[in-house]
């Protein structure tokens, strides 16, 4: 009898548990259409004022993670978020409209300043893509209910005034369009940010690297390269320490496998190191290789 009513409150505490875990997140609401609701005005029947908007209860939820770029979960504090992206177009920016973003070295993460300043530093009209193609000045700000949040440490501002095939397009369910691989990057994945050129600042897009994920095959023929180069060099001494196999058809046999265990030995170090080299030692290796197999 025991045993019995162990069981049943055990399966009781497991369906309170689920529960509470469907009833924590927004139902129909992914985690890119939600913003946090901390330090918004919440009302006796549940719902918040978000920058203007109201946000009705059945519209909120708690949440105790945040997505980061390509869906990666970080977790924090337990929250109250709200699906505002369903109420009206948002977009992304990197840290508060009015607050600069910094690094404290070169190498280090980005970082939003905690003072606002007092008027905005540059023009909040962005070019927006329509649904037909047409292309609208808007006021960001007024248009879109703001997100905020970095989606990566090591991400790059995209700088379309100095590069061209930085280019990219704001369009008007919030995503941003970029022309260089023809990505659609979802709000979760870039951020905008202003930041200074000259004596102007301009607004445009903080993205994240592209991965770049090697195929198997690689690294198997990196291990058969790296197998069969020492046999290459076991045979050039053979035929360099033999002076009579020295004739021209030896010569230029000889030649042809300097080369090949030079490129093979070069192709080995590129692959089997994990960082990237200095551009000066890319460049070496690049002519190095170049000039063995050419």
């Amino acid at each position: 009898m025991f045993g019995h009513i162990s069981l049943l409150l055990f399966g009781v505490c497991v369906l309170f548990g689920n529960a509470r875990s469907a009833l924590s997140e927004i139902p129909n609401c992914v985690f890119e259409d939600t913003v946090n609701l901390t330090a918004s005005t919440k009302f006796g029947n549940g719902s918040y004022l978000h920058e203007g908007l109201l946000v009705p209860a059945h519209l909120t939820g708690r949440y105790d993670y945040i997505e980061l770029y390509d869906g990666e979960r970080k977790q924090v504090e337990p929250h109250v978020r709200g699906c505002v992206c369903q109420l009206k177009k948002c977009v992304r920016f990197c840290c508060h409209p009015r607050a600069d973003m910094y690094r404290l070295s070169k190498d280090s993460q980005s970082l939003c300043a905690e003072e606002l300043n007092e008027e905005l530093k540059y023009s909040p009209y962005v070019n927006v893509t329509l649904h037909n193609g047409s292309r609208v000045l808007m006021h960001v700000l007024d248009e879109f209910v703001v997100q905020q949040g970095i989606p990566c440490k090591d991400g790059y501002m995209l700088m379309p005034h100095i590069y061209e095939e930085d280019q990219w397009e704001l369009r008007e369910d919030g995503t941003l369009y970029r022309l260089v691989d023809a990505k659609v990057l979802s709000r979760r994945d870039y951020c905008l940010q202003s930041y200074a050129v000259g004596d102007t600042y301009v607004l445009n897009p903080m993205n994240c690297p592209i991965n770049y994920e090697a195929p198997p095959t690689i690294m198997l023929n990196t291990i058969i390269m790296l197998i069969s180069a020492p046999f290459l060099y076991i045979t050039i001494l053979v035929y360099w320490l033999i002076p009579e196999l020295w004739n021209l058809h030896t010569k230029c046999l000889i030649c042809y496998l300097i080369s090949l265990a030079v490129g093979t030995t070069l192709i080995v170090m590129v692959n089997m190191r994990e960082a990237n080299y200095e551009n000066t030692t890319c460049a070496i290796i690049g002519e190095f290789f170049h000039s063995s197999v050419a």
